[in-house]
Order: C-alpha cells, then structure tokens, then sequence
C-alpha cells in the first residue's frame, strides 16, 4: 500500500436477524460524505451485498442515507437502513441512551423518520415508519406471470391481493398458492427484469399465509441486480399495506402487527416485524422493525 492510497472504513452487518451470517447483509459506510458517485457505486459493487448504505450526513438526530446495490442506486432500501441505523449506534455516532431516540432520516424516496430503541441484546431495535403507501394495479396476466415466475397459473391463486405497492420502492406483489409452490418458484430473471422495468418495480415479491398475520415470502430484483434477495425490508412493508388494504389478515385496529418471514431457502432465515396503522381499509402508515448483527468490520483500499 502506498502512501497514496485511501482507505474507507466499511462494515458488514447482517439485518432482520438474532445471529451473524443470517438476514439481509448490507454493505454500511459512515464516513460516506464526499464520496462521489462512481466512488459509492465502486464501493457498494466490491462489497457485493444486495444493498449498502452510505451515511451521507449525521446529527445527534438525523441522518442522511444513500443506497446503491452492486448495479444501480436505488431511492430508498429497508435493510440497509436497519443495518445503517445499528451501526451508528454501535459505532458511537449517535448517543442512544436508557430512552428510545427520535431521528429524522433523509432518502431520495423522502424525509421519513425512525425510532433507535435500546435492546439488551443488540444494542439497538430499529422501528423505521416508511414512506406514504401507494397502490396500483398489476395489468397483465396471470399466464404471463406464472411464466417469468416459473409457475403455474393456478399456484397464483385467484382473489387473493396481488398488485403493486409502494412504502419507498415499488414492487410487484404477488400471492403464491403454499409454501411448496412457492420453494418451486423457478424465475426467468431476464423476463422477470423486463416486467419489473415495465411495471416500474424494483422487485417481485412473493407471498403465501402461514398464519392469521404470519406471512412467508421471497423476494426477486434482477431488474436492479439482485436476483433473490434474502430478506427483504421495503417490499415487506409494501406487501403488509395491501394485505391490510385489502382485509386478506385479521386487522387489530388501529395498528396490525404482521411478521413476515423470509430467507430460509437462501440459508438466510430472518424476520420482519411490520406495523400498520389503518383506518378500516384506509392505510395511514407503515413502520418496519427489526435488529441486526455486525459481521464484518474493516477498511476498503484503492488507489489515490
């Protein structure tokens, strides 16, 4: 290494888990103010999560992220964020006390807000309110879909809510017959990438009841580089609103808690707890929540 060189602090945390080496990893650099882009795309494409989250700006109470997967910069990304905001706990960049602390989180898909909790075991709990839900329909038909899907048409059953959503990043919502057909899923990425760019989704996210308010899910983005991710934050808030939207789980007004579960098939377990406020089938707001673990910490070298 020559005196030219730079370094760049990194870590790897692995997000909606309890242990190391399971959940979503993201990618997380704190010291990402006055990184260029192409520096950040670079980054994020060496370190090779589906996710990493650059800290662009931090206060006592905010913080500003920027998202990039390994082909792309995304507007907003649900545990890359966990994983952030862990972090700057961790790392002592913002003081988190006996009380839980307010921050003021900055995105390109908008001012939000999180909730740092303190948790005996992880440092921290993040509960992250996303942004505004937003519906539309799908549009196309359920041959095609079970076709880049790789499914049948009937494993995509008829009446259940299958639509995009939007709390940041919008995705393709789809509704998977049981958790055997789901496991077969078998998708055409080239198609499947197309359709999403078609639709404007970052992902296909799919779904199947495993309880009341108990939800197993996979998540496909091959149209922003990820082809399966693990553990999915963004898509399972935008999953959770049209399930309440639609009265497809048991509602507890005003909040229903739904956990979705996700990553096993990937030998990547993980959990996400998601709060909905709702009037009757009104969707006010969506927070997700979940801890994460640090896997990695280190420093990134290129040449100056």
């Amino acid at each position: 290494m020559s005196n030219a060189d730079q370094t760049l602090n990194v870590l790897l945390v692995d997000a909606f888990c309890d242990q190391a080496f399971a959940g979503n990893p993201a990618g997380v650099v704190l010291d990402g103010e006055g990184l260029s882009d192409a520096a950040m795309q670079k980054v994020a494409r060496e370190l090779n999560a589906s996710e990493t989250a650059f800290a662009v700006g931090i206060g006592p109470k905010h913080a500003r992220l920027r998202y990039f997967t390994p082909a792309c910069e995304v507007n907003y990304c649900g545990h890359a964020t966990v994983a952030a905001l862990s972090a700057l706990v961790w790392e002592n960049r913002v003081d988190l006390g006996e009380e839980p602390l307010e921050l003021t989180l900055q995105t390109k898909a908008g001012v939000l807000s999180a909730r740092l909790h303190p948790h005996p075991y992880y440092g921290v709990e993040v509960v992250q309110t996303q942004a505004k839900p937003l519906f539309a329909d799908f549009g196309y038909s359920l041959d095609l879909l079970g076709a880049v899907l790789g499914l049948e048409s009937y494993q995509i059953p008829a009446g259940w809510p299958l639509g995009r959503a939007y709390t940041g990043l919008w995705a393709l919502v789809v509704p998977v017959a049981s958790a055997d057909a789901m496991r077969a899923a078998k998708p055409d990425f080239v198609a499947l990438a197309q359709l999403n760019e078609k639709l404007g989704c970052a992902s296909t996210h799919l779904y199947t009841f495993q309880g009341e308010r108990q939800i197993l899910c996979r998540d496909f983005s091959p149209a922003v580089g990820v082809n399966e991710d693990p553990v999915t934050g963004s898509a399972s808030g935008a999953t959770a609103a049209l399930l309440v939207k639609e009265n497809a789980v048991k509602r507890t007004p005003p909040t229903t808690i739904v956990q979705m579960e996700q990553g096993a098939n990937l030998g990547r377990p993980g959990r996400v707890r998601i709060e909905v406020d709702h009037e009757d089938s009104e969707v006010r707001a969506v927070r997700m929540a979940g801890t994460a673990v640090l896997s990695l910490r280190g420093q990134m070298v290129w040449p100056g």
